[in-house]
Parts: structure tokens; sequence; C-alpha cells
């Protein structure tokens, strides 16, 4: 009989962490190629705020908790 699995919170947690950091990492190998010292972010706050369906408020919010976690 096979076992079964059930992931915890903190396994979801660590997936996700891992998750962002491998594409964090990526992108940030992909900005240095390209580094433009007068080009724009690719991306605003306002635009994730928008893509999200959140206020600006609530995007720095979330990331002040972020940081919180990752310490």
């Amino acid at each position: 009989m096979d076992t079964l699995f059930i992931p915890t919170e903190n396994d979801f947690k660590n997936w996700i962490k891992e998750a962002v950091k491998e594409s964090l990492n990526t992108s940030a190998a992909q900005t240095d190629k390209a580094a433009d010292p007068d080009q724009e972010p690719l991306i605003t706050r306002r635009d994730i705020g928008r893509f999200l369906g959140i206020s600006l408020v609530t995007l720095n919010e979330w990331m002040k908790k972020a940081c919180l976690i990752t310490k």
C-alpha cells in the first residue's frame, strides 16, 4: 500500500518561499544581463496592485509581513 503524504502549512510556506527565491534569482540574472541605468523598472508597485486586484496599502502591508517572515 502507498503512503499518503499530507503537506502541512509549513511545507506550503517553504515551497512558496523556494519558488519565489528561484524566480527572483532567475529574474535578477536576466536583469543583470540587460542592465541599463536609464531604463525604467519593468513593473511598478501600482502595476502589481492592479494585477493582483489590491490597493497599494494592501500591497505595502503584504510586503511588510513578507519581510517579517523571512527574518
